[in-house]
C-alpha cells in the first residue's frame, strides 16, 4: 500500500530505490529487506504527502515511513544534487538506482566487485570493510583489492559491538563465511582462541579432520539458521582444553560441550545478542552430543522448536566428517518424525470460574501502562514503578528495591489470596521472573494471560529520548528480551502492536 501511495503522490518528484532493495533485485535474491528510497522532494513535502495517512519519523537527514502491509520501513531521503548524493555512498554496487515509477534501472547495471565510491569512505566509516565482506557474501562477487587491504588490516576494536555483530550474523548464513573470515584473518580477530583450532588433530576415531576442518565441514552441512550456525560455530571450541588421551591413543573430550556453550555466552554475551539467541545457542552446544537422548526427554527439557534445531545441529555435526555413520542419520531421522508428532499446544481454554492473572512483557514506554489502562482497569494492578512512586515518591527510585519487592509480593499474595484478577505491569523481559508468578498463579489454579506489548524499537527510543529516559536501560532489556512461550504454561498469548498518534495510542491485539 505505501509503495502505490508514494508512486501515486509523487508523480511529479524522481522516486528512486537505491541500496539493498536494488541488489536483490541485481542479483534475484528474495529477502524482503527494508526499502531505501532517493527523492528530489524536499522533506516537508514528504511530511505532506505521507504524514496524514502513514507513521512517519525523522532520524537524522532521513525520514523513515511504516509500510504496515509489508511490515517494514521506507526510508526516504530527500537530495538537492541526486550525483553528489551517490558520490557520498561507500560502494559502487550502493549506487545503482531503481526507478520505482518505470519500474527499470538507471544505466546499465555491471557489477564486476565491490569497490569503494570513495577510497577515504573506510577511514571516516571504519565498518565499511565488514560491509563490504557481508555484501560480497551474499551476492557472491568478489571485492576490489583496496577493500581486501582494509579488511585484513581492520582494527574490529574501534568498531561499534552491536553494528560489528549485525553484520557478523547475517555473514554466518552463507555457507562460504567461514572460509572467507579466515583468508582474511577476520575470524581470529573476532574469536582469537581460534587460533588454537586451526590443524588441531583431534585423534579420534569419530574425526578424521582437524577441529577447524570439522566445524567448517558441518557449519556448511547445516540449515541457514542463525542459532543453529552459532552453535556449530563453537560446539567444539573447548576441546583443545578437554583432552583425555584414552588407553588405545586416541583422544577424548568429556565435557567440552558444558565448557564450550559457557565460551559462547561470554562472547555472545560481549556482542550484546540477545538472550533469547544465547539462550537456545547454550541449549543446543549442550546437548548436541546426547544422541540418545528420547524425544520425550528432549522435548520436555527443551521444547519443541529447539528440539528441533538440535537435530539439525545433531546431523551437521555427523556430516562433519570425511565418512559418514548411516546409522545415525537414521536414528535422527526416525527423531524428526516422532518430534512431527507432537503437537504445539498453542492455547489452553480458560476457565469461566476462575480468577485470571494477566502478566505485561515489553519494554520500557513501549505503551503498556495505558493498554493496562483501556484494557483492565477493572483487575487490581500491581506495579514496582507504581510502588516505587506511590512509596518513595519517584518511580525510577532504585534505592529501595528489597522494600518494593516486599511490597509487591505482599500485594500479590493478597491478591491470591482474595480470587481477585491481577494484571502485573513490570517489564518482564526475562522468563526467570515470569516464571515466579506463573508458579504461583498455577497453583492456585488461576487462568494465565501473557501480552507481549511489541512496539517498534525506534519509536520505543524516540518515547525514551522524549521523556529524558536512560537509552541504556533500553538496549540492556532489548538485551535480555525473552518473548513469552506457551511451554512457559500460558492459556494465552497476545501480540499487541501499537500506534502511537498525536492524541491517543492505538493497539492491535492478535492470539499467538
Amino acid at each position: 500500500m505505501l509503495l502505490e501511495t508514494l508512486e501515486k503522490r509523487f508523480k511529479n518528484h524522481t522516486f528512486y530505490a537505491i541500496g539493498g532493495y536494488v541488489r536483490n533485485l541485481i542479483f534475484k535474491n528474495n529477502s524482503s529487506e527494508d526499502i531505501d528510497v532517493l527523492t528530489n522532494a524536499t522533506e516537508e513535502e514528504v511530511y505532506e504527502i505521507l504524514g496524514r495517512d502513514f507513521y512517519a519519523v525523522k532520524i537524522n537527514d532521513v525520514i523513515r515511513v511504516k509500510d504496515i502491509e509489508r511490515n517494514s520501513w521506507i526510508d526516504i531521503c530527500s537530495y538537492d544534487d541526486l550525483e553528489e548524493n551517490l558520490k557520498s555512498r561507500d560502494f559502487e554496487i550502493n549506487t545503482k538506482l531503481y526507478d520505482l515509477h518505470k519500474k527499470e534501472f538507471i544505466g546499465k547495471v555491471v557489477i564486476p566487485m565491490i569497490k569503494y565510491v570513495n577510497s577515504e569512505y573506510a577511514k571516516v566509516v571504519p565498518l565499511a570493510p565488514i560491509r563490504a565482506l557481508r555484501q560480497s557474501l551474499q551476492n557472491n562477487i568478489t571485492m576490489s583489492e583496496e577493500v581486501v587491504e582494509d579488511l585484513k588490516n581492520i582494527n574490529i576494536h574501534e568498531l561499534n559491538r552491536n553494528n560489528l555483530r549485525k553484520e557478523i550474523f547475517q555473514m554466518l548464513l552463507c555457507d562460504n563465511a567461514l572460509d572467507k573470515m579466515k583468508e582474511y584473518g577476520l575470524l581470529e580477530k573476532l574469536i582469537p582462541y581460534f587460533r588454537h583450532i586451526y590443524g588441531f588433530n583431534q585423534n579420534s576415531k569419530w574425526h578424521d579432520l582437524d577441529l577447524f576442518e570439522h566445524i567448517n565441514k558441518a557449519f556448511k552441512s547445516s540449515p541457514k539458521i542463525l542459532e543453529v550456525r552459532l552453535a556449530l560455530l563453537f560446539h567444539d571450541v573447548e576441546k583443545i582444553y578437554c583432552v583425555q588421551v584414552r588407553e588405545d591413543g586416541h583422544y577424548s573430550f568429556i565435557g567440552h560441550e558444558i565448557e564450550s556453550a559457557k565460551f559462547a555466552k561470554n562472547w555472545l554475551l560481549s556482542y550484546e545478542t540477545p538472550h533469547d539467541i544465547i539462550n537456545v545457542v547454550c541449549d543446543l552446544i549442550e546437548n548436541h552430543m546426547n544422541k540418545n537422548m528420547k524425544v520425550s526427554t528432549m522435548v520436555n527439557k527443551l521444547g519443541i522448536e529447539t528440539s528441533k534445531l538440535l537435530l539439525d545441529v545433531m546431523e551437521a555435526d555427523i556430516k562433519g566428517r570425511n565418512f559418514t555413520m548411516e546409522e545415525e542419520l537414521i536414528k535422527l531421522n526416525t527423531k524428526r518424525i516422532e518430534l512431527s508428532r507432537y503437537e504445539v499446544k498453542k492455547s489452553t481454554e480458560c476457565n469461566p470460574n476462575k480468577p485470571t492473572i494477566v502478566i505485561l512483557v515489553g519494554l520500557p514506554r513501549s505503551g503498556k501502562s495505558n493498554f493496562y489502562k483501556k484494557y483492565f482497569v477493572e483487575y487490581t494492578y500491581i506495579s514496582r514503578d507504581e510502588i516505587r512512586e506511590r512509596v518513595f515518591g519517584f518511580k525510577g527510585n532504585m534505592e529501595n528495591e528489597g522494600e518494593v519487592t516486599k511490597i509487591f509480593n505482599e500485594m500479590l499474595n493478597e491478591a491470591f489470596n482474595k480470587n481477585k484478577n491481577v494484571i502485573i505491569d513490570n517489564t518482564n523481559v526475562q522468563r526467570k521472573y515470569r516464571n515466579k508468578y506463573m508458579t504461583m498463579a498455577k497453583s492456585r489454579k488461576y487462568n494465565t494471560k501473557a501480552y507481549l506489548i511489541d512496539t517498534e524499537y525506534s519509536v520505543v527510543l524516540e518515547n525514551a529520548n522524549r521523556e529524558g529516559f536512560p537509552i541504556e536501560v533500553i538496549e540492556s532489556m532489548q538485551c535480555r528480551l525473552n518473548k513469552p512461550s506457551y511451554d512457559e504454561g500460558y492459556n494465552e498469548i497476545y501480540i499487541v502492536k501499537t500506534e502511537f498518534t498525536p492524541n491517543e495510542i492505538k493497539f492491535k491485539m492478535e492470539m499467538m
